[in-house]
């Protein structure tokens, strides 16, 4: 029998590791710097950082193999070594499970692509399967229990995953990334993971990183009224937003508040009350923005659409006397910053002036910061599926104050059937997912030329 359902039969409930990326930093590892490659260069460190797992309790612990796939090595020019460093995770690891006084469960780390698969991303599914078998044949070799999918946020990723492990004969274990809002970033509620798990006949599911404590048991109870009683679900949050201070991480939550949250929870308070109480005490999350320059460039080949936007933003700026000014903006309670950052990188790149605003602002905040920078457009990235009400109320602001000479674009997760509301509305265009990068710069430029009368 696996160990994993071994454990299972011996307990009713199985307690996993938690904080490896703020012990590896605790460790000597560098912010932007892989992992992985400690597990050839630094197998102590990680030999110890499982140890500790063990000596604090945990019956389970992750291999360290979180960005272990292709797609995730090769920004670090590290994707010819897939196998080698997920063997060598798993054997660390399981050379620490054999020598406990009691049985420990070794499970392999294996996180989302970080790749959006088509249409809406360049990824295909067989190229995602790909990617998950590579890295799973590694971990398989070196000696887990249990493979486990973490931080998942979209179901045709996870179904590559699935299709791409099913031959090795280990049980699979996953876990998608909610938000506020109660869903993954491309829409997943905890109703539809708990449906959709019977298919992927998985031998657990359930949640995990997220914003804190109270969340995380919103989601998990949301799992739990859609399956029975012998379902294995599976809860591993953050305690709260990690954030930068000092060069060391530090966690928006304490603790001591997973008690307090279980108890408001079985007094039946809602997750607004415990939300608003939580923000009484200790504020509300602002996220540091922090825009980069280069990256996207650098993994762009020259093409002759490269060429013909180097030239209209030199056009542009000639004739405005500065770079054309965009703010890329969130609006809402909408926290998935991963496309706003990218369309602030690729844009910097071609030569705009790029201001990233923060996270969960206001139409009245994001006319503010319009103004104040003097924008020629606001390119407003969605997940949420509040466009609808919000990019309106800041159109009818901008027209209302100092901002009519500004360009109103929304680019985002967003139902075809809302593009035509969102343009009568005031947005000049939607770009879905899967735009090019070159094509949204080119529109948005023909845009601002013509508000400009700029030929």
């Amino acid at each position: 029998m696996n160990n994993f359902f071994k454990i299972l039969q011996e307990k009713n409930h199985i307690l996993a590791d938690g904080a490896t990326g703020t012990n590896l930093f605790a460790m000597g590892l560098e912010t932007g710097d892989p992992p992985e490659p400690w597990n050839i260069n630094h197998k102590d460190r990680i030999r110890s950082l499982h140890q500790g797992f063990v000596d604090a309790g945990s019956d389970l612990f992750l291999t360290n193999s979180f960005g272990g796939t292709s797609f995730r090595l090769k920004l670090h020019n590290l994707e010819k070594r897939v196998f080698e460093l997920n063997k060598s995770a798993g054997d660390i690891a399981r050379e620490v499970a054999d020598h406990a006084d009691r049985l420990v469960i070794v499970a392999g780390s294996m996180v989302s692509t970080g790749e959006m698969i088509e249409p809406h991303g360049l990824m295909t599914p067989n190229e995602a399967t790909d990617a998950f078998r590579a890295q799973a044949e590694g971990l398989a070799e070196g000696g887990v229990d249990v493979l486990w999918l973490e931080t998942m946020y979209a179901m045709e990723e996870l179904e590559a995953a699935m299709d791409a492990v099913k031959d090795l004969g280990l049980p699979v274990c996953a876990t998608m990334s909610f938000d506020t809002a109660g869903k993954t970033m491309m829409g997943i509620t905890p109703k539809n993971l708990a449906r959709k798990s019977q298919d992927l006949e998985l031998a657990g599911f359930g949640a995990n990183c997220g914003i804190g404590a109270a969340d995380l048991i919103a989601t998990i109870n949301g799992i739990t009224q859609n399956v029975d009683s012998e379902t294995v679900v599976i809860a591993k949050a953050n305690c709260g937003i990690p954030e930068f201070h000092d060069g060391n991480i530090h966690y928006s939550g304490t603790e001591n508040l997973m008690p307090f949250a279980i108890e408001a929870a079985r007094q039946r308070a809602t997750v607004g009350e415990m939300s608003d109480a939580m923000a009484s005490e200790f504020g509300r999350h602002r996220a540091t923005i922090q825009g980069v320059r280069g990256i996207w460039k650098q993994h762009m080949q020259a093409s002759a659409d490269m060429d013909l936007l180097k030239d209209r933003v030199e056009e542009f700026s000639k004739a405005l006397g500065r770079a054309p000014r965009i703010l890329v903006a969130k609006l809402g309670q909408d926290g998935h910053d991963r496309g706003q950052k990218v369309i602030a990188s690729a844009f910097a790149d071609l030569g705009f002036d790029v201001v990233t605003g923060p996270l969960f602002q206001t139409p009245d905040e994001v006319y503010d910061l319009a103004i104040s920078h003097d924008v020629d457009a606001v390119g407003i990235s969605t997940l949420a599926a509040a466009h609808l009400s919000q990019v309106p109320q800041l159109r009818k602001k901008l027209d209302a104050g100092a901002g009519r000479h500004i360009e109103l674009v929304v680019g985002g997760v967003i139902p075809p059937g809302d593009i035509p509301l969102l343009e009568r509305d005031g947005a000049a265009a939607v770009f879905l997912p899967g735009t090019k990068s070159t094509d949204a710069a080119m529109r948005l430029l023909d845009l601002l030329a013509r508000r400009r009368n700029i030929s």
